[in-house]
């Protein structure tokens, strides 16, 4: 398996220093913006799974995000089947995962998750900047990064104006509830 540096959803993604939680997009909501030559689109993952676990003996919670690439959305269902058809390898390899662990205080301020990303089978070490920020008496996990498809053998489909760019912008907000 190959191993290169970068992050999607796809992220992922990080609500993880609460004990033993299981969130999903009831919880708040990942996606970006996917480029072109000539104009942006939206990449929404619909459904995702964030497992945290209780921490272990020395401190460390588990952190696993999970994304189905049938679940991905960009808005127009041309673009859509032609992504999960062409660029991701959705029946052989139908999540987009990220995994970490962290030994961070659940409380406002900065983490930074050294984990792994997976796309298409191939793994990346992906460092993950996370603000936990209060907002309405709940906190949040809030964040951005930036995916390179051709980190994971996606290639860059379309011709002319509409040729795909090698970046997709992520972000997220998760309350951690």
């Amino acid at each position: 398996m190959k191993k290169r540096l970068l992050l999607v959803g796809s992220a992922a993604l990080p609500v993880f220093l609460a004990a033993g939680l299981v969130l999903s997009q009831n919880q708040g909501r990942i996606g970006g913006t996917g480029f072109a030559r000539t104009h942006t689109f939206p990449v929404i993952a619909e459904q995702f799974d964030v497992q945290i676990s209780d921490p272990d003996t020395s401190g460390y919670r588990q952190i696993a995000v999970a994304i189905p690439v049938s679940q991905l959305n960009t808005n127009i269902g041309l673009r859509n089947m032609h992504m999960k058809t062409a660029i991701f390898k959705g029946k052989e390899f139908p999540l987009v995962t990220y995994q970490a662990r962290t030994q961070a205080p659940l409380e406002p301020g900065t983490v930074t998750l050294e984990g792994t990303l997976t796309i298409n089978g191939i793994q990346e070490s992906h460092p993950l900047t996370v603000e936990l920020v209060q907002q309405d008496g709940v906190l949040h996990a809030v964040g951005s990064t930036l995916v390179h498809p051709t980190h994971f053998d996606m290639p860059l489909v379309g011709m002319g104006p509409m040729k795909l760019l090698d970046k997709v912008d992520m972000s997220f907000d998760i309350a951690l509830q």
